[in-house]
C-alpha cells in the first residue's frame, strides 16, 4: 500500500484529511471539545507551546486534551482519563526532561526514549509516550496510532497490535523509508495514512461480499493505490461478458453428473454434422 503511492496520489489524500474529520460524528461530553478543535490543539497549538525548541513543559490538562485527541481520533478508553489524571504535574516535568535529555543525544534510540517516557506515568504506553515525543520533535518522530502502523507495516491489512516498543521501532524505521521517498512530514505522513486507512475501512462496510477481499498488491503491482482498493469482485465483474459467459459454462458443467456431460458432449458432436446436413438439403430445393 505505501510501498506503491505516489507523490500526486500522496498530496490528494492529504487534501481529503480536513473534509473527513469534519463530517466525522463522535460523542463527545457536553461542553466538550469537538473533534475538529482537538485537532486543531494537536497539530498546531500543542506542538507551538510545546516543541523542542520552546523549552517549556506540558501540564498534564494538556496531556488529559491529547489523549481525548486520541481517544476521539482513534480507539475509545474508558479508564484512560482516571489514569492521566492520576499522575501530578511534577511527576510528568522530571519524566519529560529526562526523557527528551536523553533524546537529544541518542536520536537514534526513539524506543529508548520512549521507554523512559512511559514507565513513570500511569496511561501513558509506547502510543501514548509516541505522541508527546512528537510534539516535543514533530520534524523526526512519528506518531504510533492503528492506521499508520497498517499503512506502513502491515499493507493496509488488519493487524493485531500490541503497542509495544518492537511494534514502534519497526514503524520507526518504516516511515523513515517513507519520507525518503514521499518527501513530506511525520504530521502529513499520519494524515495521509489515516484518511487512506479510513476510506478503505468505509468501502470495505459497504461492499456486498462478506470477505470484501481487497487485489493482492503482489499480483498486480502496476495498479495505482486507489485501483487497488477495489475489491476483486468489482474486476472480475468487469470483465467482457462472452469471458464471463465461458467461465460461468465451464462452472455448470464441472456440476452435471457423468451421463449428462456425456449426452452433452454427443450432442455437440452432432450438431455442426446436423447443421451441414440441413445447409445442403436447403442449397438441393
Amino acid at each position: 500500500m505505501a510501498s506503491i503511492i505516489t507523490q500526486f496520489e500522496f498530496e490528494e489524500a492529504l487534501g481529503r484529511y480536513d473534509s473527513m474529520i469534519s463530517k466525522m460524528k463522535k460523542e463527545t461530553k457536553s461542553g466538550a471539545a469537538s473533534l475538529k478543535e482537538l485537532d486543531e490543539f494537536r497539530y498546531e497549538t500543542v506542538i507551538m507551546k510545546f516543541n523542542k525548541s520552546t523549552g517549556d513543559t506540558m501540564d498534564i490538562s494538556d496531556v488529559e486534551k491529547l489523549i481525548e485527541w486520541k481517544m476521539l481520533h482513534g480507539t475509545f478508553r474508558p479508564n484512560l482519563r482516571k489514569l492521566i489524571s492520576s499522575n501530578s504535574n511534577n511527576t510528568l516535568a522530571v519524566t519529560t526532561k529526562n526523557a527528551f535529555e536523553y533524546y537529544a543525544t541518542n536520536k537514534f534510540d526513539v524506543s529508548g526514549t520512549l521507554e523512559i517516557l512511559s514507565k513513570p506515568l500511569k496511561g501513558i504506553g509506547p502510543a501514548a509516550a509516541s505522541l508527546l515525543l512528537s510534539i516535543h520533535d514533530p520534524q523526526n518522530v512519528v506518531y504510533f496510532s492503528d492506521e499508520l502502523y497498517k499503512f506502513l507495516c502491515s499493507n493496509g491489512k488488519k493487524v493485531s497490535l500490541k503497542y509495544s516498543f518492537k511494534e514502534y521501532k519497526k514503524l520507526h524505521e518504516s516511515a523513515k523509508d517513507f519520507m525518503e521517498r514521499i518527501q513530506c512530514t511525520p504530521i502529513e505522513l499520519e494524515k495521509v495514512a489515516y484518511v487512506l486507512i479510513k476510506e478503505q475501512e468505509q468501502y470495505q462496510k459497504q461492499s456486498p461480499r462478506k470477505d470484501r477481499a481487497l487485489v493482492s498488491l503482489e499480483e498486480n503491482p502496476g495498479l495505482s493505490i486507489f485501483e487497488h482498493e477495489q475489491p476483486k469482485y468489482l474486476k472480475n465483474h468487469q470483465r467482457h461478458p462472452e469471458t464471463r459467459r465461458s467461465g460461468e459454462e465451464k462452472k455448470r458443467k464441472r456440476h452435471q453428473s457423468p451421463q449428462d456431460l456425456c449426452d452433452e458432449i454427443s450432442r455437440e458432436a452432432i450438431e455442426p454434422l446436423t447443421k451441414a446436413k440441413r445447409q445442403r438439403n436447403i442449397q438441393r430445393s
